[in-house]
């Protein structure tokens, strides 16, 4: 006999990461729409070498992490926001071609994550963990639109 069980999220975490660029320093910027009480507590930035993003075989290019959590919900890599340390520093540009992981964690879930080239990112795009392209409004009114009361 054979058992089959499934859920419904319909906003599950790679729907809640993005990657964009700055304007400004065309740095990579990871988003994250946060539900009401949710709490960033790391950010990791990644070259991923595997199928799976963010194992020990990923080296880390930029982390930082918060003890009390944060409600921010947009971090440029190689910036260090109050209250978070810098586990890891940024060491210079990030690898052009190579795929790379950004992975956020938060107080309500394990380790969401988009994966990207840097030249696929651009300043008024965010690519979602799922690969969609949406802009920046629609990202966080359509995920907040979806939180649990």
């Amino acid at each position: 006999m054979t058992l089959l069980f499934s859920a419904c999220d319909p906003f599950p975490v790679r729907d809640r990461i993005g990657v964009s660029l700055s304007i400004d320093t065309r740095s990579v910027v990871i988003h994250r729409a946060l539900c009401p009480g949710e709490k960033v507590v790391s950010v990791r930035l990644v070259e991923t070498d595997g199928n799976v993003v963010g194992d020990d075989d990923d080296p880390v290019l930029w982390e930082i992490v918060s003890q009390m959590g944060s409600p921010q919900s947009v971090y440029t890599a190689g910036s260090v926001p109050a209250g978070f340390g810098e586990r890891v520093p940024l060491r210079g540009p990030l690898p052009e071609r190579h795929l790379l992981g950004a992975l956020v964690e938060t107080s309500l879930s394990k380790a969401g994550h988009v994966t990207f080239r840097l030249p696929d990112l651009s300043p008024d795009v965010i690519l979602t963990g799922r690969g969609k392209r949406v802009d920046v409004s629609s990202f966080t009114k359509q995920i907040r639109e979806g939180c649990p009361d």
